[in-house]
């Protein structure tokens, strides 16, 4: 199963200090629920866990999140991530695309495009809720 999230959204906060901060994965995945970064293995390479509650199943990942592309001059990056259900019933992956400007109220605008494929119970169950 396979789902595209097209997601815009403006941070009070100058450009480059919302760079640095969606940039750097340690600092991102606490703020998202039930994710964690486990290992940092290299400057662009993080395993990590996440638990994915949809409806009444939840599955817990634990993979590896790659950062692809950093443009710190054009504030884009490109995220690559893949785990394995930790109890063997599937798997999914995620490709994300973000790019940051500055509004003319000196505002940050993040625009981001995730790619989303999942495949085992998850799917199987939450496919039309996720």
């Amino acid at each position: 199963m396979g789902q595209k999230i097209e997601k815009t959204f403006s941070v009070a906060e100058p450009l480059d200090k919302v760079w640095t901060f969606l940039s750097d994965p340690r600092q991102v995945a606490p703020c998202v629920p039930g994710a964690s970064i486990t290992e940092q293995v290299d400057d662009k390479t993080y395993k990590g866990a996440i638990s994915v509650k949809v409806g009444p199943t939840v599955t817990d990942y634990r993979g590896e999140v790659q950062i692809e592309r950093l443009d710190s001059q054009n504030h884009e990056i490109e995220i690559l991530g893949k785990g394995q259900d930790v109890r063997g019933r599937g798997s999914a992956s995620m490709k994300m695309t973000g790019k940051l400007r500055t509004l003319p109220n000196g505002d940050t605008e993040v625009t981001s495009v995730s790619e989303i494929s999942v495949v085992g119970i998850l799917a199987q169950m939450g496919g039309r809720v996720i």
